[in-house]
Order: C-alpha cells, then structure tokens, then sequence
C-alpha cells in the first residue's frame, strides 16, 4: 500500500504508528504495529553492536543439563537453535557463552551410548544447518581447522586497549591479554577436569545410531561460528556473581567465576575480563576488578544520560583499585583510582527484543522505528548504541524450555538492511572514545510478588531468603561431602547444582519459580548423601562383660566411592561400643562393617547406628539398634557355690587353730611310763 494513501508519507522520515481495524457483525478487531517512513533523506546511520548470551537458565542437580533438555534445545523449535539463527543475522553479533551450557554440550556429545528419553525423531538431513540457512561453508573452515582461529578485527591486542582500567596498580595485569588474574585456572577450584576434545566430539558414532544428532549438528555449527566471533566467557550458570558476594557466598561466586576457564579451553581468544551484572553497585565493580573485570555491561537505568538525547553506549566508572597508592607506604587500606569501561545498554531497544508473545513482523518495525527515533535526534551526528538479546528465560519451574523470542531474529534481519542502521563489533565499540554519562545510580523498582518479580535488580534483593536457603544449604553439602573418597568432586557438582539456581535469567521470574528451584536444589543434595546409608539390623543379645563384633551393612546408592567408619552410639551406660575401622564402600555398592561393643550392664540399650567421615562429620542418615544386655547366670551360679565351699574350708581351720593341743591326765601318764619300764627289763 503506497505511503501517500494512508497518510504517512508527510512530515519528518521516521517511525510512524500502525493500527489495522477489523469491523465485523461480531465486533471491531483490531491490532497495533509499527512502519518507518524512509524518503531516502541524508542521515549519518547510528552504529549498533549487540552482544547474544548463549545459555539455558533452569536447575539441574549436577549442574550440567541433561541430554535429553539439550536434545530437544536443539531441535529446529528450540531455544539452542533459535539463539543460533539470532547469531549469524550479522557478523558483529558477539556471543556470551555459558560454560555450564557448553560443558553439558561436551559431555553429552562424548557419550554417543546414552540413550536420550523423550528426544525429538531424528529428521531426514537435508541442506540446511541447525540456525536454518544454508551450509555453504568451505570444508578448510571447519572446527577441525578452526583450533587456532585469527583474531576478530579490532580486537584489543592487551588488557588496556579501548579505553580499560588505567591506573599504576594495572602494570602487572597488563602481562594478561585479557586483563584477568594470571593463575592456572585450571587449579582453581571448578575448573573443568573433563577431558574432552571439542573438535572430537562433532564426529557422530560409526557403529551404532546418533543418539543426540540434532545436538551434535547444533554443536559443529555452533562451534564454526563462535570462532569467527568475539566470545564472551560467563560465570559458571551466568551466575550473579555480584548478588553471592552480596549475600556473603563469596566461595559459590569464586567457584562460578572460576567455571569460565572450561570456555577459555575451547575458545582461547575468549574474553574473562568483561561482567555482566543484572544490576550493580560501585562496591560490586570494585570486588569486580579486583578479579580481573576491566568492561562491565550495565543498563541505562543505573547510567543515565545526561545529555536531552541518546549518547553513546560506551562510557566509564572511576573506581578504587586494589593496590598501593602512589607515593605512600604499602598498606591493606591503600588503593588506587583507575577507570573501567561501562557498555550501556539501550534498555528501550534491549526490552523491544525481549517480547517473548509478540509477532515477529510487529516487533522488527518497534525495533526499526526506535533506531529511527534515535537518529533523528541528530541526524548527522552518529551515535553508537548496544544491544544485548534476552538471557533464556525459564518456564514453569525448572526446566530451560523456552525458546528465544523469535522477534529478536526478526528485528536483527530488519536491522541488517535498514539504511538509517549499521552494525559494528564489540571491540571496534570499545576502540571509541568514552563519553560522559551520570554516576552509577540503582534505581528505585519495584519488589515483584509471588507470581511476577521486577525485570531489574539484583537476586539480592529481589530472592535475598532463596539465596540464604542456598548458603545454607552449601554449608550442609560441603560437611557431608567429606564421606566420599573424592570429595572435591561432590563439592563442586553441589556448587554447580546450586548456582543453576542464581542465574541472570532468573531476574524477573516468578518468585515461587526461583524458591522451588533453590528446594530442588536442597532436595537434590539431600538425596544425594540419603544414598549413603546403614541398613536397619536385628536385635542383639549381649551378657555382661562379654566383646563381640556386631556386623553393620552399609549401602552405596550414589555415584561416588565413599570412606567412612560405622559407630554405634549408645543412649545408656550399659553398653560400651568402639567405632569400626574406616572402609570404602564403591558406588552402587555395599560393604559390611564389624563394630566392636562390650556389654556393661543388665539393661536393654537403645542405639543408633551412625556413619562418620574422617573429618568426624556423622551422616544424616541413622538407624536404630536394640541391644539386650543380660547377666550370664550359669558362670554366676558356679562361682556362688565355689565361694561357699571355700568359706566352709575356712571356718573349719579357723576353729581347729582355735581348739590349741590336748593335756594328757597324770594318772595315764604314770601308767605309761610303768608300762616302759617293764618293757626295758625284759
């Protein structure tokens, strides 16, 4: 339909507002949209770089998704294969790339004999990647010659281009290319220990069927693209790092932190320097850089404006450093100012994306009429904006199963071919030179209630009881864990279960959806140790004074080896009972233990049965013993009659001592002395 008919084609080029009314016998229907009248007029295009988060928000016990989540992620309606199309609408795109996301990705690729329950039909192959375009790739660029990509163009070559933190207490952190902190990440703990070949796993099995095929063609497709990007590493679950250190979780937000090591394995020119924080404080920025963060990305919101139009995205934030200041002895309460990088983003046009029920035609012309707003308040000044696409947003409760907008990729192919519109990279964005904006500021929001939370602010404040759960919970977990022979292990696949549950993507979720995913995670942990437990035995007959063993069966219904010690605690003084010596017990397994016990006294003891760890931590799982201690009266008979026996012996010697020798009468005496004289003269 020409302009000139609807009345559109007067006035200043620009976005114009579209109502289409539908009249019928059943009443008006009618539906809003948005159009750009483009007179092909002489305007200097606003430049826009957008930054895609590649990540799927919903808990899993573990930490990592499971198969069958990926599989369906995959497939050609899923969330995984949406944000992929939304990636390759135009090369300035950057990617931020969840290493929880890409670690489930390889661990799920590398076992091609898990079955995968629920998984999308595997559909005929046809001539089109997962993103929905045609696979027109030259074989030399595929992942297996993309292991040592070229630098994006206009990459910063240290910690210090385009504008970075500078300040004297910078001049170690240089040594770094991305500003980070120069130990191993490797040791640090939740750093990967899965050793895994990326460019491995794209190869499907050659003996038996594809279980995750959509996965794997969405994983070499994936892994092609990110290599000609700028890649952005996210904390482990992209975490709010800064709401943990918050709510006093200050290891959970090490431990996420130190998860972006398993993407700097797969991509080594990724960027570990850059947050991204649902809201921040300067106190958050500061701990920030202390880590390594030189760029932060932050809303409008908190950095407004100052000038009567839109400004430009890139600004600063004067902040203290950790170090010494100059000219003063070295001292903890020493610090130096320096700047960091503050990427604003354009909350009008990042909200415009984020309509997770709009049509995508409605959307792509908001989106294209804003751009057209914004250029026409300067036409022939340019000015940089920066958009980021919306995090995964969970439905339901738990599960990452909601697509990305489709209106996001719509708007980005519309944005590509608009005159009034150019797209530029990350890194040339941060080339350009920072312009003032106000100081950080938060912003008054609203709390939410149960069924809706504020689209913005910290999980701090807007789940600060779920983040108290969840510290409490770790403290359980990180106790317990030191039953098992690899207790690192358990520590870290609890840590990585619970910050599935302090996503980003959870600001702006139902309350009760964020509660329920920090008790899935408490009763996930729960079960975990329940697995770890002594079976219920018979009761004991004990006499007194006698040491047996009493044998204890203990299950293993975990897939861990576990080491501990079976005791028996005694809630009388009747029985006294030592602790068996220490034992593994393998996963899936049982063990039987010998506890050693002596009964003290007649009595009937009720016991418990107790497991306890090396570090004397007793296990939450506990049964009962009823222990029967009896006299021995057959050995108590004996020795009553032997002591009687042996009482009369004694009196009979007491009263022959007491008699003294007999006197013989002198009448007898004489007669015998007569009777020895006769016998002599004989």
């Amino acid at each position: 339909m020409p302009a000139e008919d609807v009345g559109l084609g007067t006035g200043d080029w620009g976005g114009r507002g579209l109502e289409v009314i539908l009249r019928s016998d059943a009443g008006p229907v009618s539906a809003y949209g948005y159009t750009t009248w483009w007179p092909e007029p002489t305007v200097d295009a606003t430049r826009v770089s957008y930054v895609l988060p590649m990540t799927l928000t919903g808990h899993s016990t573990d930490g990592l998704l499971p198969r069958d989540v990926l599989e369906r992620a995959a497939a050609e309606d899923g969330t995984l294969t949406a944000q992929l199309r939304s990636a390759r609408v135009d090369p300035a795109v950057a990617l931020a790339v969840d290493p929880r996301l890409l670690e489930s990705v390889l661990e799920a690729l590398a076992d091609p004999d898990a079955t995968v329950e629920d998984a999308p039909a595997e559909e005929e192959p046809d001539a089109e990647d997962p993103a929905g375009e045609p696979t027109d790739t030259p074989e030399a660029s595929g992942p297996e010659d993309s292991a040592a990509p070229a630098s994006p163009e206009g990459t910063p070559d240290d910690a210090t281009a385009g504008g970075a933190v500078t300040s004297p207490a910078d001049a170690e952190d240089t040594a770094h290319p991305t500003g980070a902190p120069t130990d191993d990440p490797s040791t640090a703990p939740g750093a990967s220990e899965t050793p895994i070949d990326p460019a491995a796993v794209t190869q499907p099995p050659t003996d038996a069927p594809d279980p995750t095929p959509h996965l794997r063609d969405w994983y070499t497709a994936f892994l092609e693209l990110a290599h000609t990007r700028t890649v952005i590493a996210l904390p482990w679950a992209d975490a709010d790092v800064a709401a943990l250190e918050n709510a006093g979780l200050q290891d959970l937000a090490d431990r996420a932190r130190s998860g972006r090591s398993v993407v700097t394995e797969v991509f080594a020119e990724a960027r570990t320097d850059v947050a991204w924080p649902t809201a921040a404080t300067e106190a958050d920025l500061e701990r920030a850089a202390a880590q390594g963060v030189r760029t932060a990305i932050l809303s409008d919101l908190q950095k407004p404006a100052v000038t009567s139009y839109t400004s430009n995205a890139l600004s600063s934030l004067t902040i203290s450093l950790p170090g010494t200041a100059s000219g003063s002895e070295e001292s903890e309460s020493d610090s130096a100012s320096g700047l960091m990088e503050a990427l604003v983003v354009d909350s009008g046009l990042t909200d415009t994306l984020s309509q997770p029920d709009a049509d995508p035609a409605v959307v792509a012309g908001e989106y294209l009429a804003e751009l057209a707003a914004i250029t026409l308040e300067r036409p022939y000044d340019s000015r940089e904006v920066f958009v980021t696409l919306p995090r995964s947003v969970p439905v339901g409760e738990v599960a990452p199963t909601a697509a990305a907008p489709a209106g996001a990729t719509a708007a980005l192919s519309a944005g590509a071919s608009a005159p009034w519109v150019e797209t530029q990279d990350l890194p040339s964005l941060l080339d350009g030179q920072p312009v003032a904006r106000a100081p950080l500021t938060t912003p008054e929001v609203p709390a939410g209630s149960e069924d809706d939370a504020a689209a913005f602010g910290s999980l701090a404040d807007l789940y600060p009881t779920t983040l108290t759960a969840l510290g409490e919970n770790r403290v359980r977990a990180h106790r317990f864990a030191s039953a098992f022979t690899d207790p690192e292990a358990v520590r870290r696949e609890s840590d990585h279960g619970l910050l599935s549950c302090t996503s980003a993507g959870w600001v702006g979720a139902p309350l009760t959806s964020v509660d329920t995913c920090a008790l899935t995670a408490a009763e996930a942990s729960s079960g975990l140790f329940a697995g770890l437990r002594p079976e219920k035995g018979s009761s004991v007959l004990l006499v007194t004074g006698e040491e047996i063993s009493i044998p204890v069966i203990v299950q293993n219904t975990t897939d861990e080896d576990a080491r501990v010690a079976v005791r028996i605690r005694a809630t009388t003084p009747g029985l006294s009972a030592q602790q068996s010596p220490f034992a593994v017990v393998e996963a899936g397994q049982s063990a039987r233990f010998e506890v050693p016990v002596t009964g003290v006294a007649n009595a009937n003891v009720e016991s418990r049965i107790e497991l306890v760890t090396e570090t004397d931590e007793v296990m939450p799982e506990t049964t009962e013993l009823f222990v029967r201690v009896r006299a021995d009266w057959e050995n108590i008979g004996t020795a009553v009659i032997g002591s009687g026996l042996l009482l009369v012996l004694v009196l009979g010697i007491i009263k022959t001592v007491s008699r003294g020798r007999r006197t013989i009468p002198k009448n007898q005496l004489d007669a015998a002395v007569a009777r020895a004289h006769e016998i002599d003269r004989d």
